[in-house]
């Protein structure tokens, strides 16, 4: 309770895209006199950038620097990006700002009471086995062990994304906690200016680092949420469309994961961007493990893709959705 730096988000969910359009048209126009949310803004929904048949430019990326997306998420992604080069948009890659440091500030500031209220939310309930690992995790944040021992041992063994999460959590002050909201908003900006200087309307992600993992690993891969976990950092609008199915030459393209991925997203800068912390290379850790094992078996299970658009674009985040789906059920 109180805790405001990472707001939670509840979306309404549909197979049809065009019913989330209608559901969101019903929260946004309701009359003033019946409001009872204060913090809501009365922004009346945009039928006509809903239907628009403007062209558009879309940007996309499969490697966000803090973990790659796997082959078959990124296809699902360059396969988007077809469909929408089909109807006459321009489609240009994008090269997301401060991905490892946004998503430093997710963990610092969630676990900013040392785990103290997610604790007494969870007292008296029984957790599920799936999510046992995690709730321990959150409850131990930023003890000597997690916050100090444990991330020179993992960084010793080279294991940076590890020992640097682990770094960010745990109890804060009123002036760090205050720092990091700060913080927050001036990657709010930067992200803006990136996305406006590039001309953007829509930029489409991975979903997920990998295709749904076992229910026993669940707890283990929180943070392979890192592609939707920045929107909630950022605060921007943002939905899934599924997109095709995984193949068995996804499957087959694992071994060289993530190494290949990583060449292919930033070329001959990688080294560089690694040593300034901007990107992580491969780290072969538990994360990394997990996900090649979690990625073995998945032919033929459905892929999707995200789309994300800057505040108060949700109409043209979510026309580029319902594009997708209607040239997928072609």
């Amino acid at each position: 309770a109180g805790q405001s730096g990472v707001i939670a988000a509840f979306g309404p969910m549909s197979p049809e895209v065009s019913a989330i359009a209608e559901c969101m048209a019903a929260l946004t126009t309701i009359p003033t006199s019946q409001r009872h949310d204060a913090t809501v803004a009365p922004v009346p929904w945009n039928w006509g950038e809903y239907s628009s048949t403007r062209k558009l430019k879309i940007g996309y990326y499969v490697a966000d620097g803090f973990i790659a997306a796997t082959p078959a998420c990124a296809r699902a992604v360059h396969e988007a990006c077809h469909m929408l080069r089909q109807r006459g948009y321009e489609v240009v890659p994008f090269r997301p700002p401060m991905v490892i440091q946004a998503l430093h500030l997710f963990i610092k500031l969630l676990t900013a009471d040392g785990g103290k209220s997610a604790a007494e939310h969870l007292e008296d309930e029984v957790i599920d086995d799936s999510l046992r690992a995690f709730v321990q995790g959150v409850r131990a944040s930023g003890s000597l062990w997690k916050r100090q021992l444990l991330p020179r041992l993992m960084r010793r063994k080279g294991k940076h994304r590890t020992a640097d999460l682990l770094e960010a959590q745990g109890t804060c002050s009123s002036s760090q906690l205050w720092t990091a909201q700060a913080h927050r908003i001036h990657l709010i900006t930067l992200w803006e200016q990136a996305v406006q200087a590039a001309g953007i309307d829509v930029f489409v992600t991975p979903a997920h680092v990998m295709l749904p993992p076992p229910p026993h690993v669940i707890a283990s891969s929180g943070i392979t949420l890192c592609y939707t976990q920045i929107f909630n950092v950022l605060d921007f609008p943002a939905g899934t469309v599924p997109v095709g199915h995984a193949t068995a030459q996804d499957e087959e393209d694992m071994p060289s994961w993530p190494r290949q991925a990583l060449d292919d997203a930033f070329g001959s800068e990688l080294h560089e961007l690694i040593q300034q912390g901007l990107v992580y290379g491969e780290q072969d850790d538990a994360v990394e493990r997990l996900v090649r094992d979690s990625s073995c078996g998945i032919a033929g299970l459905p892929t999707a893709v995200q789309c994300v658009a800057l505040p108060w674009k949700e109409e043209t985040c979510l026309r580029v959705m319902r594009e997708l789906q209607a040239d997928t059920a072609r």
